[in-house]
């Protein structure tokens, strides 16, 4: 099984300047990711059979990401710790190929969500995934998703692009353990950074054919 993590970040690590910024936010106020780095994670996206993506992340950016959804190409895993927060999008969304991944999970709904506490989504997504023979997953945020997913190690690859700014705050990656990765590629283009790395000590293998295992 494939699992990536996919992000823009600034030179120093920053993910994101608050918690509700939209990527084209990003972009238009702070120059913060280019139309190159857009058109690779488009075709970064089409490679993948299942994406994971917050609600929160999915709120933010909805606008941009509402058509592809719509086309029922890839089956999306929203994670959230709160019900009330997402309640809103239930009928904007009830065409799309949608898994809702939450410890709150309402009665005669087991079609369309997936019970997890936060802890254990990562291990709970996979394994899903894998039952349903989806076995390439792209994770696209927001922190708090990349951080669970790497800490528990269920993550095989990571492309990152860097972009030419140091931001004096905002959300970084705050990780609990080590994730030992080998560089794959390193592509600069204007004057970002594109970075791709597969991670040596995931607890999965990486081979469309292998299974999800327990977090390291």
């Amino acid at each position: 099984m494939k699992v990536c993590c996919k992000w823009l970040a600034s030179a120093n690590g920053i993910l994101a300047t608050h918690a509700h910024e939209s990527d084209q936010a990003r972009r238009q106020q702070l120059g913060f990711g280019s139309t190159e780095d857009t058109r690779r994670l488009l075709e970064t996206v089409q490679r993948y059979a299942a994406i994971v993506m917050g609600a929160r992340t999915l709120i933010a950016n909805l606008a941009e990401w509402l058509p592809l959804m719509r086309t029922g190409q890839h089956l999306w895993y929203i994670p959230t710790q709160f019900q009330q927060s997402y309640q809103h999008l239930l009928p904007v969304l009830q065409s799309c190929r949608v898994v809702w991944v939450s410890s709150a999970v309402p009665p005669g709904e087991r079609d369309s969500y997936l019970p997890s506490s936060f802890a254990q989504l990562p291990v709970t997504i996979c394994q899903d995934a894998h039952a349903r023979g989806l076995n390439h997953l792209l994770v696209l945020g927001g922190a708090q998703i990349y951080q669970q997913f790497l800490d528990t190690h269920t993550v095989t690859d990571l492309e990152m692009t860097f972009s030419p700014l140091l931001l004096a705050r905002g959300i970084p990656l705050q990780l609990r353990s080590t994730v030992q990765l080998e560089l794959m590629e390193m592509t600069q283009y204007a004057s970002e950074v594109y970075v791709s790395y597969r991670v040596l000590n995931s607890s999965i293998g990486s081979e469309p054919s292998g299974g999800v295992g327990s977090p390291g």
